[in-house]
C-alpha cells in the first residue's frame, strides 16, 4: 500500500464524516422541531413524560449521524489522471486499424481519442481533489470542537472527583434518614451521604456507587421536613437513573456541538 493508497483513505474517511455531519444540520433542525410540537402538546402532562419526550429527541440524535454513516457505501478507489491517461493512450495506439484503412486516418481517429481521455480525466480529479481538501479541513475542525469540549469536561469530573474526596462523612442521624426514604422510593441499597462547604447546593454523583454531596449549611438551617424534601429529590435522579442520561446528554453536546438544537433540547431535558 503506497502513500496515494493511504491517503485516498484518510480523505475518503473525512468525506463521509463529513457528509454525516453536514446531513445532521437538517437532521438535527427536524428532530428538534418535532420534540418542541411534542412538548407543545405535552405542556399540561406529567413532567416525566416531557422529560422522556426530551430523552428520546437526544437518543435520536445520537443515532441519526451514525445510520447516516453506516448507510453511505465507500466507492472504489480512484484511478489517477496520469495511470487514466497512459491507458488510454496506449489503449488507442495499440489499436490496428484495419487494411482497407489507411494511415492518415487511423492517426486522425487516434488524437482526438486520446485528448478526450485527458480531459474527461483532469477535469473530475481536480473536482474531487476540492472536495476531499474541504472535508478534511471540515473533519479536522470538527476534531478540535470535540477535543476542547472534552478537555472540558474532564476538568469538571476531575473537579468533582476532588470534592468527593475532600468531604465528611455525614452523622448518623442522616444516614437512618436516608435509608429510610430509599426503601420507601424503592431505591435498592442506601447511598452513600457526604459532607461538603464547596456546594451551595445539593448534589448525586457516581454510577455504580452513587454519592449524595449534601452542604453543611443543610444540616443546621433546614427543618426535618424540609430536609426529607431535599433527600428524596436526590434519591430520585437516582432512582430514575439520571446519570445514564446524563451520560448521553454529554456525549451528544460534545459530539454534536455545533447544531443549536442539540443545546436547546438538552436545556428543555433539564428543565
Amino acid at each position: 500500500m503506497d502513500f496515494s493508497t493511504l491517503a485516498w483513505i484518510s480523505s475518503r474517511s473525512a468525506a463521509r464524516l463529513t457528509s454525516a455531519l453536514t446531513d445532521f444540520l437538517w437532521q438535527g433542525a427536524a428532530i428538534g422541531l418535532a420534540a418542541a410540537l411534542l412538548l407543545r402538546l405535552l405542556r399540561h402532562a406529567r413532567p416525566e413524560t416531557r422529560h422522556a419526550v426530551c430523552a428520546l429527541g437526544m437518543l435520536a440524535m445520537a443515532a441519526a449521524p451514525v445510520v447516516t454513516w453506516m448507510a453511505e457505501k465507500p466507492s472504489a478507489a480512484p484511478v489517477m489522471p496520469s495511470a487514466l491517461t497512459e491507458v488510454a493512450d496506449g489503449a488507442v495506439t495499440g489499436f490496428t486499424e484495419p487494411a482497407a484503412l489507411d494511415a492518415g486516418r487511423g492517426a486522425a481517429l487516434r488524437q482526438p481519442a486520446s485528448a478526450g481521455w485527458k480531459k474527461l480525466s483532469a477535469q473530475p480529479a481536480a473536482a474531487v481533489l476540492e472536495n476531499r481538501r474541504w472535508a478534511v479541513f471540515a473533519a479536522v475542525a470538527w476534531v478540535s470542537g470535540v477535543v476542547l469540549l472534552g478537555l472540558w469536561r474532564l476538568a469538571g469530573w476531575r473537579r468533582i472527583v476532588t470534592l468527593r474526596a475532600s468531604s465528611l462523612p455525614a452523622p448518623d442521624d442522616v444516614l437512618r434518614r436516608v435509608a429510610d426514604l430509599a426503601r420507601r422510593m424503592g431505591v435498592r441499597g442506601a447511598p452513600v451521604v457526604r459532607l461538603t462547604r464547596r456546594l451551595m447546593s445539593p448534589a448525586v454523583t457516581g454510577v455504580w456507587r452513587p454519592i449524595i454531596l449534601l452542604p453543611v449549611a443543610v444540616l443546621s438551617g433546614l427543618s426535618t421536613r424540609e430536609l426529607d424534601a431535599i433527600l428524596a429529590h436526590e434519591l430520585a435522579h437516582i432512582r430514575r437513573r439520571d446519570f445514564l442520561l446524563n451520560a448521553l446528554q454529554c456525549a451528544v453536546e460534545t459530539l454534536l456541538f455545533y447544531h443549536p438544537a442539540v443545546w436547546w433540547l438538552s436545556r428543555r431535558m433539564r428543565l
